[in-house]
Formats: C-alpha cells, sequence, structure tokens
C-alpha cells in the first residue's frame, strides 16, 4: 500500500497521529478536502478516469469509546466546505463501537464510474451516533487496501529448489 500526502483525508503519518473524533453525535468533515482542479486557468471538477478502482483506507489510531457507531461516507460537493451539492459515492456499513478497536482497517471501495456529475472537491465525512469520548481515525485514498499483518503469512528463510 502506498500513501500519498496529497490524498490524505484525516490525520497524519510522521508522526502517526489520527484526526479525532471524540465528539458529540453528527457528521464531521475530514481534516482534509481534495481540489480536483489543480492549478492554472481552468478551476472546474476534472474526470478522475476510468480504470482502476480506488480504495479508501481508513485506520483506527486511537480505539473509540463511549459512543455507539460510527458511519465512513465518502463525498464530493462543489465547494471546499463540503456543504454545496453534496453528492455521496460511497459508504460503509455502520461500524459498531466493538469493531473500532486500535489498529482496526476499515476499507472502503470507491467505484470512480459512478452515476453521478463529477464535483470538484472531494472529502469524507464521519456520521457518529452516540457521544464518543475517545477515538481518531487515518484515512487516505489508496490503490490497494494492505492485509494487516500479511507478512506473517509465510516464513522467512525457506529455499526455492
Amino acid at each position: 500500500m502506498i500513501l500519498d500526502a496529497l490524498l490524505q483525508f484525516s490525520g497524519t503519518l510522521n508522526p502517526t497521529a489520527g484526526q479525532l473524533l471524540n465528539k458529540a453525535a453528527g457528521t464531521y468533515t475530514s481534516d482534509n478536502v481534495i481540489d480536483t482542479a489543480g492549478v492554472g486557468l481552468f478551476s472546474q471538477a476534472r474526470d478522475l478516469g476510468k480504470g482502476r478502482d480506488l480504495n479508501v483506507m481508513i485506520e483506527v489510531t486511537q480505539a473509540f469509546a463511549g459512543g455507539t457507531s460510527l458511519t465512513v461516507n465518502l463525498v464530493e460537493a462543489d465547494d471546499a466546505a463540503i456543504s454545496v451539492n453534496v453528492q455521496t459515492l460511497t459508504s460503509t456499513p455502520v461500524i459498531p463501537l466493538a469493531s473500532l478497536t486500535l489498529g482496526q482497517q476499515i476499507p472502503l471501495h470507491w467505484d470512480r464510474v459512478e452515476p453521478f456529475a463529477q464535483r470538484r472537491y472531494i472529502a469524507v465525512t464521519y456520521t457518529i451516533v452516540g457521544t464518543m469520548t475517545a477515538g481518531a481515525v487515518v484515512t487516505f485514498v489508496v490503490d490497494t487496501v494492505q492485509d494487516k499483518g500479511n507478512n506473517t503469512i509465510f516464513n522467512s528463510g525457506f529455499s526455492v529448489s
């Protein structure tokens, strides 16, 4: 899994610190919003292209406590505040508190060929049910989600003959 700081919705990697979601019930926008327009003369939404699908990887960096559940939504809008013509592209199922443990990875598949008009800004929103007293996540756009511990599937030091 390759991480790109320009495709980061929430948290930081160096040092790893997630976006805090210890908040009351409600919907909260990611720390960062991706502007697909780029720079120059044109400030319209760009087609992200057809081909390989992308994924959004959400990883819990601080275990959640106190609330009931969390839902993560990938959204797009016409403004950086994610308030004008908001369109939900995809969502996770409702994730119960018991599943929001430290290190838990939540993949969110992003089919870029959705039947929606392209909007300029893309973000993630977190919908919290109950009042969370702890919890944080890092969230990135990735090509593929790397499974935790996949380097322990095979022993090292073997030979092939």
